[in-house]
């Protein structure tokens, strides 16, 4: 697919989505670095690694308190090791995390993937370890996303543009663009009048 191809396509996802975005976003695709700097500027909630406090309760719950022992104390640079050497145990680990945690941690994993940190046999998978995540909190946690996710949707919405750098197996994971559009959804309930 031509690079205006995949220029048009993004556009036409940001404007069918309904997402409001900058007009740097819908003049100009945003690299990966672009994107990484607008979504650093805007997360304040990103800005201080977790302290204890963030971690209430988590030695109540036996996957809580694995997810303490993996990420407490660490920045979301220096989880990026631990996402190479299993996206699919980390993204777990993020499920259990008190809130406050998620909501710093969930950068990292989207980091893992927007930096393109992950191994070429890794990259579909951790796709879907991001959406489905996102997808799950939307539905059964909702006050752990809400707060984070306009930050996430640039990302989602890269991802879905670039299905081919990705290597997503339609096959195995379905339909990224078609996900997003279904998380997108999903998300809009949420804020539709009662």
């Amino acid at each position: 697919m031509s690079a205006a191809k995949i220029q048009l396509n993004f556009v036409l996802t940001l404007i069918i989505s309904g997402i409001v975005c900058s007009w740097a976003l819908i003049l100009k695709k945003p690299d990966h670095a672009t994107l990484r700097a607008e979504t650093e500027e805007t997360v304040i909630m990103k800005t201080e690694v977790p302290g204890i406090n963030d971690w209430h309760g988590y030695q109540d719950d036996m996957d809580a308190h694995y997810a303490f022992k993996v990420f407490f104390g660490k920045t979301l640079a220096e989880m990026q090791p631990w996402f190479r050497q299993s996206v699919i145990e980390r993204t777990d680990e993020l499920r259990f995390m008190p809130t406050k945690a998620f909501q710093y941690y969930i950068f990292a994993l989207r980091d893992y993937i927007i930096e393109k940190n992950y191994s070429e046999d890794d990259d579909d998978c951790a796709v879907d370890c991001l959406f489905n995540l996102v997808q799950q909190k939307i539905n059964s946690d909702p006050g752990a996303i809400l707060p984070v996710i306009d930050e996430l949707i640039p990302a989602l919405h890269v991802i879905a543009a670039n299905v081919a750098m990705y290597n997503i197996n339609m096959d195995i994971y379905g339909s990224i663009p078609q996900r997003l559009q279904l998380l997108l959804q999903s998300y809009q309930q949420l804020h539709l009048p009662s």
